[in-house]
Formats: C-alpha cells, structure tokens, sequence
C-alpha cells in the first residue's frame, strides 16, 4: 500500500494534478510510520501482522500468533515480515536487522532461494500442499503451501529489498539461486513448478506447468546481475 499510494502520486505527477501529489505522499509516509510504530518487533528483528481487533488495549494484544504453555502469544514468522525492505520503510539501523535475519542458513536463506518459513521454525514443512478449512465451503481442502517451500515471488521481493538497502552481492547471489533452481527443474522434468523443497524438486502442480511470476527470474538477473 505504501508502493501504491507513492505510485499515485507520481500518476498525478504525470498528468499534472500537482495538488494531489502532495496529498498521496502524505498517506504513504503515514502508512510508514504506523507500521514502524505498530509492527515493528526487535525481539524477532522484522515486522508482524495484527489482527486490528476493536477493543483491545494493547497492540500486542493483536498480534496474529499462537501461545504456548505459559500463554504468551508468539508471533508467526513468516517471509512477510520482511516485504517492508521491498517498499523501502525501515531505517537503515532496522534494514540491517533484517537482513540479518534474512541471510541465516538455517533460517529463510535456502540453498534454492528465499524460504517462506524459517527452517528452524516450528511451522516449517515443505510438503506439497497443506490443508486448510474453508469456512465458505464448510470443508478442508487443499491449498498452496507458503509455510516453508521455496517460491519464485518472494525470492524477487526480497532481492530488490536487498539491493535497495545496499547488499548487492546478496541481492545477485539469491537472483542467480533462482535462476539455477528454474534451470535445474527444466532440466530434469522438462516443466516449470509453483514452488519447491530444498533439493529443488518441484512441489506443484503434480503434472504439467506453471508459468506465472516464475518469468520474474530473469528480470532478477538482469536488474541484480
């Protein structure tokens, strides 16, 4: 949403509503500093979700998690708690935090690319699929699986996160893992996947193709490399 409101404003730009330019960088640099204030977690070096629940008192109240024995509410890790690096919203000093974070081996920097899940987390798994109950539906069925396997679009977030705070190398080693991972599957099964394990082998679909924000691997090398 900060991308969008700073891409509204260079539109108005653009077609000479120079009044509303201001207007749109305004709310940009507000949804900034809200997420700094309220998401923000130094225990865990990067950001979390709220549930925005009315009534409670506390932000911390909020936090999407799960609590353990003693009842304290833990955070889910995910890759989306880094995805501010991509819109440029830490400081540096937290920027450096993050990458951190991001560059432990056996956390979310994988042998094939970024993993959506840290591998030390207690919600790590790269199965093919995960089920999940659809409330509309009033059944479980099968969903794609953002809790550890390696996807070609987070992979390209955090890249250009990378490279706009300044860690080039990083930035077109993970580029070049992409590419190497999408090689790799044409290689050995003559297709292209949704998403894959640590070995690289393809998790979905079972059969046949998939062709989507995969072709962002070649984009990465030539902006990175």
């Amino acid at each position: 949403m900060v991308l969008e409101y700073e891409a509204l404003a260079d539109l108005a730009r653009l077609v000479g509503r120079e009044d509303e330019t201001e207007q749109w960088l305004q709310s940009a640099a507000l949804l900034s500093r809200r997420i700094e204030e309220l998401l923000w977690s130094d225990a865990l070096g990067h950001y979390v979700a709220l549930r925005w629940e009315h009534g409670v008192g506390a932000p911390d109240a909020e936090i999407v998690g799960t609590r353990d024995v003693d009842g304290v509410v833990r955070p889910f890790v995910s890759w989306t708690g880094l995805l501010p690096l991509y819109a440029g919203i830490p400081s540096r000093e937290r920027a450096r935090r993050m990458v951190e974070v991001l560059l432990r081996p056996e956390g979310f920097w994988g042998p094939m690319g970024l993993r959506t899940c840290p591998a030390d987390d207690l919600y790590f798994q790269q199965s093919r699929r995960v089920l999940l109950h659809d409330f509309k539906k009033g059944r479980r069925g099968p969903v794609s699986n953002w809790s550890g396997p390696v996807w070609v679009l987070s992979s390209y977030y955090l890249a250009e996160g990378l490279s706009r705070y300044g860690f080039g190398a990083q930035a077109r080693e993970l580029a070049v893992r992409t590419a190497r991972l999408l090689a790799g599957d044409l290689q050995r099964t003559g297709a292209l996947h949704e998403c894959w394990n640590d070995a690289g082998v393809g998790l979905w679909p079972p059969t046949g193709t998939f062709v989507s924000w995969n072709v962002l691997s070649p984009v990465m090398l030539d902006r990175l490399t």
